[in-house]
């Protein structure tokens, strides 16, 4: 399969994609597959080029609990332009849980008038400023967000991200039960898999986006450019073999500095950056590349 590197990675046919999204190509830090094993082989040679490789706002929220020893299980959202109410957390709510909501200052403006009257309130409500995001699509944030999780709460034991659309119930029990290092909600259609979910990822950028708008343009094209590489590396149809079914990425749980997810995570944060930033086209792409999709399951 091909070296993640951009020099290396030719067969994504526009070579010089990064000059027109330069933040984007950063942040995904793009480092080879041999980089990558030599990093696990021998610590302290220099830290894994995976996320915050650069500046970005998110730095905000890895300064605020960097250092908390007290919120072992992170539930966390990040919601912009008031697109989404809080997600639901039903069930009981330790003192070890942290519920973290990253929003833009409209956002935060709106909820805190919503919420004022809620004296169960538990959401820290952490504003990213009027331009919540440094990408050249806003929604990227979002989809980058779920991956680097241990980036910025890197003392916390589970990391649960959840949609504004989403709700999760029992926690406690739910995380005594699960025999997996990284678990989903399954796909509502059983019968999608990593490569029927092109085509109708196309259809609802379509319907989101304004029609010849250089943004719909740009987003069509890099879809395209991704599933020419998929192809060409074979990932379709190994993913086909495994019977890889779809998660639904509105919940995500994984385990906190589990090394193998660590990889997991940052082979499809650099997919995300790269290429189209709709993390359901790639969510199995590097555990395929690094045969771990063992450590994927479904919620119990």
């Amino acid at each position: 399969m091909q070296s993640e590197t951009i020099t290396n990675r030719t067969s994504t046919d526009n070579t010089s994609r990064c000059l027109l999204k330069p933040f984007d190509c950063d942040f995904g830090d793009l480092y080879s597959f041999q980089d990558q094993e030599q990093l696990y082989q021998k610590s302290n040679l220099k830290p894994l080029k995976c996320s915050f490789a650069i500046p970005s706002i998110f730095d905000k929220v890895r300064n605020r609990y960097g250092r908390n020893h007290t919120c072992e299980i992170i539930i966390f959202t990040c919601i912009t332009n008031c697109y989404d109410p809080l997600p639901q957390v039903h069930g009981d709510i330790l003192s070890s849980f942290c519920l973290v909501a990253l929003l833009d200052t409209k956002t935060i403006t709106a909820y805190k008038k919503i919420y004022s009257i809620n004296s169960n309130f538990r959401w820290d409500l952490v504003d990213l400023g009027a331009d919540a995001t440094p990408f050249s699509v806003a929604a990227k944030s979002t989809e980058t967000l779920k991956i680097v999780g241990q980036r910025m709460f890197p003392l916390a034991k589970w990391i649960i991200w959840l949609d504004g659309k989403g709700q999760i119930n029992r926690i406690s029990e739910l995380l005594k039960e699960v025999r997996a290092p990284v678990i989903g909600v399954p796909h509502p259609d059983a019968e999608r898999t990593s490569e029927s979910e092109v085509n109708p990822t196309i259809d609802r950028i379509y319907v989101r986006e304004k029609s010849l708008s250089q943004r719909l343009n740009n987003s069509i094209m890099d879809i395209k450019l991704q599933e020419k590489e998929y192809q060409r590396d074979g990932f379709y149809s190994r993913s086909n073999a495994l019977k890889l079914k779809m998660y639904d990425i509105v919940i995500f749980l994984y385990r906190n500095n589990h090394p193998c997810i660590f990889r997991y995570l940052c082979g499809w944060h650099n997919e995300v950056n790269y290429f189209s930033y709709r993390g359901q086209l790639s969510v199995y792409y590097s555990a395929v590349r690094m045969n771990l999709t063992d450590y994927l399951h479904f919620l119990p």
